[in-house]
């Protein structure tokens, strides 16, 4: 099942009931057969590890409503209750495509684009799979109406997972899944992204920012992304709205969203500096595995930014952020590792703003 509106309310109950099993659903799909079609899911047979089973799959969320969610809760739990009854077929448990699942809430999180490739290539070596043999099994599906495969496909494109780079590809690919008629949240997000950073098409930050506000309810990076829009703009006003949309963007999920609400207190954008503030906003993000917050919280401690001068504390959080992929931080840990370090305030200070900042 994918990441849904309905997934709190299912993994709840999965919790309170352990012996359920999950079992992850690309293991089973390279034989399916529709064998019936219901109100709210799909019926198929399979074969896995030389027995036949019958899979049941969930609408996605985008297509179900209230009373069809609580029609699947009934039927689920009936026949976890009835397991043992001698005359029902034997109920195994629930078959979960980890894969989306991982990357949507990777994505809601505010990772690192490099991060979220990350996670997708060690759940593929996880599962002894190979990206290239990932990415022709997603390909393969591009024609399946299914837009949760065509937007890992864009991503995989994207970042080139198993595949050549192609943003180009990757744009039209989002473009798709957007225009699919079972189309969900990540598609729109994932297209405003291109548009938003010129990935694949020219940069259009207005017909970005309709796509965020058409899905912040749903995608809280949506809400983030929309703040940078903001921050693009001109005047306190514009630059007040972008605060006010990563307040959003954080309370629903979104840590990235922290690091640019220290950004905005560090610089003055569209309140008052404060740089205490703007720290413990860093200080947050970075703890919690986002690149640049990590490295401005290096800046901080390096130069006593809302904190003590401490030289120890930068050079942990220069390695961490180097580590995970920051380009610059292995510059600055060398420098202070030769006793050589440099002020980039008074060198660069409108690229320090712009460095400070998660896309």
């Amino acid at each position: 099942m994918a990441s849904s509106k309905f997934s709190e309310q299912l993994d709840t109950y999965l919790k309170d009931n352990s012996d359920i099993k999950i079992f992850d659903f690309p293991k089973h799909e390279k034989n399916l057969k529709c064998i019936g079609k219901g109100g709210f899911a799909n019926v198929y047979s399979t074969t896995f590890e030389g027995e036949n089973y019958a899979l049941k799959s969930f609408k996605q969320s985008e297509e179900l409503d209230e009373n069809e969610f609580k029609d699947f809760m009934k039927e689920l739990k009936m026949f976890h209750k009835v397991d043992d009854h001698p005359n029902v077929i034997k109920f195994y448990g629930i078959s979960r495509n980890k894969l989306f699942d991982d990357f949507a809430d990777s994505t809601n999180k505010g990772l690192d684009f490099s991060q979220i490739s990350k996670r997708i290539r060690d759940i593929i070596n996880l599962e002894n799979q190979d990206p290239q043999n990932t990415f022709n099994c997603l390909y393969n599906k591009e024609n399946n109406n299914n837009s949760e495969w065509l937007c890992l496909l864009g991503f995989f494109y994207l970042e080139g997972i198993g595949t050549e780079k192609n943003q180009i590809t990757a744009r039209d690919t989002f473009e798709k899944a957007r225009n699919n008629t079972n189309g969900n949240f990540m598609a729109k997000f994932y297209l405003g992204e291109c548009l938003r950073n010129a990935y694949g098409t020219e940069k259009n930050l207005a017909s970005a920012k309709l796509l965020y506000k058409d899905i912040r309810g749903e995608c809280a990076r949506a809400a983030n992304s929309l703040g940078l829009c903001y921050l693009k703009g001109i005047g306190y006003k514009t630059k007040k709205k972008a605060i006010k949309c990563f307040e959003e963007s954080y309370k629903k999920g979104c840590i990235s969203a922290r690091n640019n609400l220290g950004n905005c207190y560090q610089f003055g954008r569209g309140t008052k500096k404060d740089e205490e503030k703007a720290f413990q906003y860093y200080l947050e993000a970075a703890e919690y595995g986002i690149i640049v917050a990590q490295y401005n919280t290096a800046e901080c401690f390096r130069k006593g930014i809302g904190t003590a001068k401490n030289l120890d504390s930068a050079k942990q959080w220069y390695n961490n952020s180097a580590k995970n992929g920051h380009k610059n931080a292995n510059n600055k840990l060398n420098s202070i590792n030769r006793n050589q370090g440099v002020d980039s305030n008074q060198i660069f200070p409108q690229f320090l703003e712009k460095i400070h900042i998660t896309r």
